[in-house]
């Protein structure tokens, strides 16, 4: 899930750069915290995986034409917070029968909130006058006091006396006058503050003002923290625990990663030979620079990746310094270069340095038990998952790989990369991607060659290929098992394909019909290609929860607790399971020359959207469609419009039919994902601006 936080023109940056810092501080690493700006507000679907929209201090009123998407979201079930906020409260009458005009117009200038317990409107107010800054003394909803929290200029909350329902979410001392309040809006909830609750007192312009305070600034800002946190609780979200405390426990497993570690390079101890070769078929290809002892270093576009050899006496001195800083904090502008360690000859590398997160003996041996007796000759030059890279955290495993080209395209395939934990990791478009600890983060390289006849228009299919894959996986008795029909306790029947390249879960008890259940994200799915003369390289970029805690939803939240599964479900046996899954799938789809057509029945099985209702915006007026498939020339989205009258759309009939030459011809509208934004969940689909 999202914390979005506003970063339109309105907003002070000193106050966009310390909400950031400080949410993240308090949230990661059950959600994602960042940035969306006005125009994203106004035309992106953000809301269906938004926990909480934020808006730092503005220095002008907010009157984007966002704001009738942020009143229905908070009406819908969503929450909102603001700082250096005010409010005045209106009464209004409803209007009998009107109630969906309760939020106000499209076209109102000024954000508000309708509280229907109190017949009322709240209007935010926001002011960038600084010249008021200064200290103030707060007591919280709990009693407890806060002894100095910045405040740039103070808000003021008028017309809120006798008013049922609000909860006054701090006071000032000794004046009592509020501080901060909160209140339900529809299924949703907001609260507002006047004081800078996200500046630390440490950090500029509070520091000039702490700085004459006799108490201890770290003190004080404990206590800041903690009505910050409280607030975040208030209005929904579910804080790691250990974001209630600094000190960290000595369990490596308890700590949050904070900074890379060397990726591994390994290869299954039945193809001892594969590392050999790919470590020569890079030598070949660059003119490598010595490093100090046996360190090559390749410099490439985004990174400078340096080769250890594992035997060297400096290797080992490189990964017990990594491990002891794994934990701590840094400027992620010192993370080069990166560090890539070579095994050799099928030699595995000490469980010390890459347990508790991933077992690659484990992975090996799992892989090795899954695949099949060789029925046709593999695409493969190896076996997929094979040749391995693997770290307990990276940056991004997709970043690595397409952001580095000479490597890239000089790298052996296929391989795999793994990572319990991305630090930066990706999602489509501009979106992140959460990839905690629980989390299975891979990218698979494959390169495709055009003697393989397979055209580039069909490499579209990939990203389907593997959801597909990702869901069968899932469906495996040595994952959850499929269930499906009331047979057995696999509770796989759960997990589902959202087009384009997401993975679902429905959660709900298995009596409840499909429609009521809540969709849940389990999966992202990110495909990118680099085409040459030779071919077409190809990253497959999973991120899958596997064991991730709520708020986040994984695989094994779908499990009972009785369930045995809970004890053989493993990350290590969930990739190898996906990836002999995907691997027969390749095979088949190079053989069939990039065809879809023998996967598009289990697809359109696994998928959440046959005959599902939409409306596409992307004309005047809109249309509602119905979804009827995919294309299977380019993978388009089928839809065919509703039944229309005549009169209220002239293009088309009803039935969805047109005039052409005195006959009626079926009418069909295919949509392309990345020409469209797709709110799938919400039933909308609109033009990209």
């Amino acid at each position: 899930m999202n914390v979005l936080v506003y970063s339109g023109p309105e907003v002070l940056q000193a106050s966009l750069s310390s909400v950031l810092s400080s949410l993240r501080a308090l949230l990661l690493p059950h959600y994602i915290v960042q940035p969306i700006e006005h125009t994203a507000l106004a035309q992106q679907p953000w809301t269906t995986s938004c926990a909480l929209l934020v808006f730092p201090r503005l220095d002008q009123p907010f009157t984007a034409p966002a704001h009738s998407h942020i009143q229905s979201y908070v009406d819908r079930g969503g929450a909102f917070l603001a700082f250096g906020a005010g409010a005045r409260c209106s009464t209004r009458g409803i209007i009998s029968g009107m109630d969906g005009l309760s939020l106000g117009s499209s076209t109102s200038s000024l954000l508000k909130f309708y509280d229907k317990f109190n017949n009322a409107y709240i209007h935010p107010t926001f002011s960038g006058d600084t010249a008021q800054q200064r200290l103030v003394k707060l007591e919280s909803l709990d009693g407890d006091v806060i002894r100095a929290a910045y405040e740039s200029s103070p808000g003021e909350f008028t017309g809120f006396k006798g008013e049922r329902g609000i909860r006054i979410l701090g006071r000032y001392l000794p004046s009592e006058d509020i501080a901060g309040l909160g209140s339900d809006i529809g299924g949703g909830r907001i609260a507002l503050w006047s004081p800078a609750l996200e500046q630390s007192l440490s950090s500029e312009p509070a520091s000039s003002l702490a700085s004459t305070l006799e108490d201890d600034i770290a003190e004080l800002d404990a206590e800041r923290r903690n009505l910050l946190r409280r607030t975040l609780i208030y209005l929904g979200l579910h804080l790691p625990a250990s974001s209630a405390s600094t000190e960290l426990d000595d369990d490596l497993e308890s700590r949050p990663i904070a900074r890379p570690f060397p990726q591994l390079l390994v290869s299954s101890p039945d193809r001892p030979e594969i590392v050999a070769r790919i470590v020569d078929s890079l030598s070949k290809a660059f003119q490598q620079t010595e490093g100090e002892g046996d360190v090559k270093a390749i410099k490439d576009e985004n990174d400078t990746l340096h080769f250890h050899e594992f035997t060297s006496s400096s290797t080992k001195t490189l990964l017990e310094e990594s491990k002891s800083l794994l934990t701590t904090p840094s400027d992620p502008s010192t993370w080069q270069p990166k560090h890539i360690i070579i095994h050799r000859d099928g030699t595995l590398p000490p469980t010390t340095y890459i347990n508790p997160y991933f077992n690659i003996s484990k992975f090996f041996q799992h892989l090795s038990s899954l695949r099949p007796a060789a029925t046709s000759v593999s695409q493969l030059a190896w076996p997929l998952g094979s040749a391995l890279f693997v770290s307990p955290a990276v940056t991004s495993t997709q970043t690595l790989l397409d952001k580095n080209p000479l490597y890239l395209s000089s790298l052996p395939t296929p391989t795999v990369h793994i990572a319990s934990h991305q630090l930066v990791a990706r999602g489509r478009g501009s979106n992140a991607w959460l990839s905690p600890s629980g989390s299975l983060s891979q990218s698979i390289h494959l390169r495709l060659s055009t003697d393989k006849g397979v055209p580039s228009s069909k490499l579209v299919f990939v990203q389907y290929l593997y959801a597909l894959a990702v869901c069968e996986g899932v469906r495996d008795d040595n994952v959850l098992g499929d269930g499906a029909g009331g047979g057995g306790d696999g509770e796989g029947w759960r997990v589902r394909i959202k087009w384009p390249n997401d993975v679902y879960a429905l959660v709900g008890t298995k009596g409840m019909k499909e429609s009521e259940m809540e969709k849940k994200k389990i999966a992202g799915i990110l495909v990118s290609m680099t085409f040459g003369s030779a071919g077409a390289d190809i990253i497959i970029g999973c991120g899958l929860n596997v064991f991730n805690e709520h708020p986040m939803t994984s695989l094994v939240q779908l499990l009972k607790s009785s369930s045995p599964r809970r004890k053989t479900l493993s990350i290590e046996r969930t990739a190898a399971v996906i990836l002999t899954k995907f691997e027969q799938m390749w095979n088949q789809f190079v053989d069939a020359k990039g065809s879809f057509e023998p996967f598009l029945d289990a697809y359109l099985k696994r998928w959440m959207h046959s005959d599902q209702r939409v409306t596409l915006t992307t004309v005047t007026p809109p249309i509602p469609v119905r979804i009827t498939g995919i294309t299977l020339d380019h993978g388009l989205l089928r839809t065919t419009p509703e039944r229309l009258s005549f009169a209220a759309n002239p293009y088309f009939f009803s039935y969805g039919s047109r005039r052409g030459g005195g006959k009626e011809e079926e009418e069909y509208i295919d949509l392309q994902p990345d020409g469209n934004s797709f709110d799938l969940m919400a039933g909308m689909i609109k033009a990209k601006h």
